[in-house]
């Protein structure tokens, strides 16, 4: 009797334990969410292009299971935005459960529709959480942009630049026609996409207080300054053309220059004023006989070289200031010409017919930033006069007053500031040509005597 009493109670106390347990595990919070962040943000997007997909966290921080009883997008339909929680996606979602101590993803993206406004716009939008009848919210916003979208097209006239460009792929100037390029115009590039100048002629006209700027189409903070979004500017045979004060930035190759076709004397590209900064390659890329004037330029951050000169050519480089900090691991100076290129086991030398390099800086992190790669048995017009390089000096008679391993003393590397200090091994030390177009730098400081090398004068 003793033992039967005994089991009973034992069944009794199990079943009671098991009956609070189910109880516990059934009990909700009273409590309320938290959030990774409470406003979500996304950069100027443009209009019709869809935006990167941004997440959060939604955060149960009590011990028990906290049910949200109800997720809605504010918009609903309307809205641009568009929501996902842990894989599924929607506006409006109920009766979620997260455990104790345990967090929710959500995630966001938005595309917006043409406004036919010249102006960025500002569209916000909100997510509701209801918890114990409670309601808290993640602001949502977003900065949109109108664009002209040229996509594997061909191009001519004279862009408007009352908002920017978007080129997908590629935009073309062809053979025998000319596009012009105005003072202010944005120009982005998505992914790989080019602007390619084939047996035709570009004219970019940029001003000191108003550049034309090339730029990759990832708005976000993180891409900022990422190299390699975008290819570049290309010629191809190409009629003599102009930059004028441009920003090209965070692409493959700034500019590159190939055979220039039947340009005369005049050069294929002339290159002034402008910035080249954040290329996964090379700056300036000369190949295969181009003929390029580059002045008052700056470049920097490259992750192979800064400026290639393959293959011969005729090169005009005067007052640049020629650099690379750039924070990828490289071994390649940051200045090359070369006169020859290898087709299997035979060896090609390209006559190099000018060669002009004044008030030039030559200036990096390597050791050796400089590299003359010539062959014998052709036109070989090199001069340097006036010069400052990092690397091993040379008595070569191509070298004229020219400076070695003497630090430039740039403001900023690696934010792309080459200005220099007073102090600076460039000052005082440029030729004294200040012949126009010479006579200014690269922001229209007048040049005095004894002048400074580099675009910059201090």
């Amino acid at each position: 009797m003793k033992i039967r009493i005994k089991f009973l109670y034992l069944v009794l106390i199990g079943t009671l334990f098991f009956l609070l347990s189910c109880k516990k595990d059934n009990i909700f919070s009273k409590g309320s969410l938290s959030f990774s962040t409470e406003n979500i943000l996304f950069d100027t997007i443009f209009t019709t292009i869809g935006s990167a997909t941004k997440n959060f966290k939604v955060y149960n921080k009590s011990a028990n299971k906290l049910k949200i009883e109800s997720i809605r997008l504010m918009g609903g339909e309307s809205s641009p935005f568009r929501l996902n929680f842990d894989g599924v996606p929607g506006i409006n979602f109920s009766d979620i459960v997260i455990e104790g101590k345990d967090s929710l993803f959500g995630f966001v993206d938005v595309t917006l529709n043409v406004n036919n406004n010249n102006y960025p716009l500002v569209i916000e939008d909100s997510i509701q959480f209801i918890v114990n009848g409670n309601a808290k919210y993640v602001k949502l916003s977003v900065w949109g942009q109108d664009v002209y979208i040229h996509n594997q097209d061909i191009t001519s006239g004279t862009w408007l630049n009352d908002k920017p460009h978007l080129v997908y792929g590629y935009t073309a100037v062809d053979s025998a026609t000319s596009l012009t390029i105005p003072a202010g115009t944005i120009v982005y590039f998505h992914k790989n996409a080019s602007l390619l100048v084939y047996k035709g002629t570009l004219d970019v006209q940029g001003t000191k207080d108003n550049k034309v700027k090339f730029l990759g189409d990832r708005q976000e903070m993180f891409y900022k300054d990422v190299p390699g979004q975008w290819y570049g500017i290309r010629f191809v045979e190409a009629k003599a053309s102009t930059i004028n004060n441009a920003l090209i930035k965070n692409g493959q190759v700034g500019v590159q220059v190939d055979s220039t076709g039947n340009v005369g004397s005049n050069y294929t590209v002339t290159l002034s004023n402008s910035e080249i900064y954040n290329q996964s390659s090379f700056g300036i890329y000369g190949v295969s006989g181009a003929k390029v004037k580059v002045y008052n330029t700056v470049i920097n951050n490259c992750a192979l070289a800064s400026t290639y000169l393959f293959a011969g050519g005729a090169y005009n480089f005067n007052y640049c200031t020629i650099a690379n900090y750039t924070s990828v691991t490289r071994s390649t100076p940051l200045f090359i010409v070369q006169n020859w290129f290898q087709n299997g086991s035979v060896a090609y030398v390209r006559p190099i017919t000018e060669g002009t390099f004044a008030n030039c800086v030559f200036y990096g992190a390597l050791d050796e930033e400089y590299k003359i790669d010539t062959i014998s048995g052709t036109t070989l017009n090199l001069y340097f006069e006036n010069c400052i390089f990092k690397g091993t000096a040379t008595s070569s008679s191509i070298f004229q007053n020219c400076q070695f391993n003497v630090d430039p003393l740039f403001v900023g590397t690696s934010t792309n500031d080459l200005h220099i200090y007073s102090s600076s091994s460039l000052v005082d030390a440029g030729n004294n040509d200040i012949t126009p177009p010479y006579d200014k730098d690269i922001e229209e400081t007048v040049r005095n005597i004894p002048t400074d090398i580099g675009a910059y004068q201090y």
